[in-house]
């Protein structure tokens, strides 16, 4: 069964998009060695037209991008690279009055809410 796919609403914008993207890729080429990170702005413009239907292979030829590069790009990657980073730690400031003179326990705990967190020295 062959795929369908969905085209853009106004491909002649399109189209006029893709060109401008192109030339901003050569004007990079041009002055930067092979090799050189895309800039973030050259990216995020060809993600804009891979979200707004323009197909991989369009941009791959317009831009002269790989596979893998485009493949990158997709939102759907970028998502799941964000999801997939640990979340901050909190960090908690506990001051007490009493720990400023020398402790003679060996344990301490701490409140936090319905939690209660107690630590005892190792012999």
């Amino acid at each position: 069964m062959p795929r369908t796919k969905t085209l853009p609403q106004n491909s002649a914008d399109t189209a006029v998009d893709i060109q401008k993207l192109a030339a901003a890729f050569e004007r990079f080429r041009r002055t930067h060695k092979p090799g050189t990170r895309i800039p973030r702005a050259l990216r995020d413009g060809a993600a804009r037209a891979l979200a707004g239907g323009v197909s991989g292979t369009q941009i791959q030829k317009a831009c002269r991008l790989s596979w893998i590069q485009v493949h990158k790009l997709r939102p759907t990657n970028a998502a799941q690279r964000a999801a997939s980073l640990p979340e901050a730690p909190r960090v908690l400031s506990v001051v007490d009055e009493r720990a400023r003179r020398p402790s003679t326990s060996d344990a301490i705990e701490i409140g936090i809410g319905p939690w209660r967190l107690s630590l005892t020295r190792a012999a």
